[in-house]
């Protein structure tokens, strides 16, 4: 009964949002919100970086340099995008690492319990 818990949180953690990653960004959001176009595009590109950086092997490294460089928006929405999402995904590997320590735990506790 546990691992089939360890498995939804792997799958709501990591593999669902590959999967719907193609429906609607976290910049596109952000665009219905009012927030300006090259802010939101930097947002995309600093989030996929951040979360590779963190780790994920579903996401790339992208950042225009040359809009980094001469744009403020896309620039803002990069670190944005890239702080915030990287803080996200360390955070939910963290909690599947917790969860499966307390798998493991209540296993081993389980078996030895007299």
């Amino acid at each position: 009964m546990k691992l089939i818990h360890i498995r939804n949180v792997v799958w709501l953690a990591v593999v669902a949002p590959v999967f719907l990653s193609g429906c609607v960004t976290e910049g596109e959001i952000l665009r219905d919100k009012g927030y300006p176009q090259a802010y939101t595009e930097g947002y995309d590109d600093g989030c996929s970086s951040g979360k590779k950086a963190a780790g994920s092997m579903f996401d790339e490294f992208r950042k225009n340099v040359h809009r980094f460089q001469n744009d403020a928006d896309y620039r803002d929405g990069w670190i944005d995008g890239h702080d915030e999402c990287k803080s996200n995904w360390k955070e939910t590997m963290h909690e599947i690492e917790r969860s499966q320590d307390r798998q493991e735990r209540e296993k081993y506790n389980n078996r030895y319990r007299y």
